[in-house]
């Protein structure tokens, strides 16, 4: 089971992270390969599957929502953990509720990321 104060303090590092624009900081979540689904990706850059596959595709990605005139701002709602997965609830600076469900490898890095509206 994770431990809840490691997943607290994760939420916390992550949203300052993303409410900064630390682009640096926010990469430092992920692994390598990581595989990270949204239907941002769809919408955003038309792939069917709504997959991103690497950190380095996934700091392009990332770059884009840092680089527009509004920045991201996330506010936690929620969390909740389970065996071997944890998700964030949040409200986004567009006032829409998202849920992102992590998947944690060695040191809280992450390995996949499901991404759902509400």
């Amino acid at each position: 089971m994770l431990s809840h104060e490691k997943i607290r303090q994760f939420a916390e590092h992550w949203v300052e992270a993303w409410n900064t624009a630390d682009l640096p900081a926010i990469m430092g979540h992920y692994e390598d390969d990581v595989v990270f689904s949204s239907p941002l990706i769809v919408k955003r850059l038309g792939r069917p599957s709504g997959k991103i596959q690497g950190a380095a595709e996934l700091q392009s990605y990332f770059s884009t929502s840092l680089s527009g005139e509004v920045l991201p701002q996330f506010v936690i709602s929620s969390i909740a953990i389970g065996t071997d997965s944890f998700a964030i609830t949040y409200t986004n600076h567009r006032a829409q509720t998202v849920v992102e469900t992590f998947f944690p490898g060695a040191e809280m890095k992450i390995s996949r990321v499901c991404v759902c509206w509400v």
